[in-house]
């Protein structure tokens, strides 16, 4: 599509030029009719003598084609440096771009692709900067609850270890106690196995037995304690309850005849 009027080429969906600002839906109808008539042959009829000749207006010198293109260039460039609205013909802006008239913004093609490809690769950047700044924070956070973890774990275990070591403590305790205990128990065993051996209880009263601890026939109310040999040498005899151990020291006679 073409201007009527400077002949710049034109986007089809164009109301006005933008180049002149000439409205190119006003002159549509007229441009038609001058594009048929200018189609349409011209009908000449040789034996007509004013159909041969060549007006002199149409011929031009040749200097004057080289003024008007000088001219038009100089037009052009003129109207390069204003540039109008296709929508309603209103001057664009030439440093925000946008129309004075209906406020339609107008970018330079090669600017527009520029600045897309600029803008998306920084939001992608951006967006990626962010998902990392995101994750960065997410594994800090982790890091400090696991560390928060171990901090307790390790409280626990110190407190489980000091408990361990309290009970570690009362069992030597108790074991050096039982080991005491059983010293006791031992040299009281060695006091008892002497004493039933070597010692005799001798009643004081008129009895001529003598007894071990424990008998049911010794009178502990009142009595003396011998050793077996002193006892048998001051005429005491074994109980046959309590001194059947000793039987094979005595003869029966000893027992049967007190």
């Amino acid at each position: 599509m073409k201007c009527n009027k400077c002949g710049s080429e034109l986007p089809e969906d164009s109301l006005f030029c933008q180049y002149c600002g000439y409205d190119l839906s006003a002159s549509g109808k007229e441009t038609n009719e001058f594009e048929m008539e200018n189609a349409l042959p011209a009908i000449t009829d040789k034996n007509d003598p004013s159909t041969n000749t060549v007006s002199s207006e149409s011929i031009e010198p040749e200097g004057g084609n080289s003024g008007e293109s000088e001219i038009k260039e100089d037009n052009q460039k003129k109207r390069k440096k204003t540039v109008y609205c296709k929508k309603c013909g209103s001057v664009i802006n030439s440093e925000t771009k946008k129309c004075n008239g209906c406020g339609k913004q107008y970018f330079h093609i090669k600017r527009i692709g520029f600045t897309r490809v600029t803008l998306i690769i920084a939001v992608a950047l951006f967006c990626i900067n962010l998902f990392q700044l995101y994750m960065y924070f997410r594994q800090v956070q982790k890091t400090d609850s696991y560390h928060q973890i171990v901090i307790d774990q390790e409280e626990t275990i110190k407190s489980k270890n000091n408990i361990i070591s309290a009970k570690d403590n009362m069992i030597s305790i108790k074991e050096k106690t039982i080991s005491e205990k059983d010293k006791n128990i031992e040299r009281l065993q060695e006091y008892k196995n002497f004493f039933y051996k070597y010692a005799v209880i001798v009643p004081n009263n008129g009895t001529i037995y003598y007894h071990k601890y424990g008998c049911e026939d010794c009178d502990t109310s009142h009595f003396w304690i011998y050793n077996t040999e002193a006892a048998k040498i001051e005429g005491y005899k074994p109980c046959p309850k309590c001194c059947k151990i000793l039987v094979g020291t005595y003869s029966l006679e000893d027992f049967n005849n007190p």
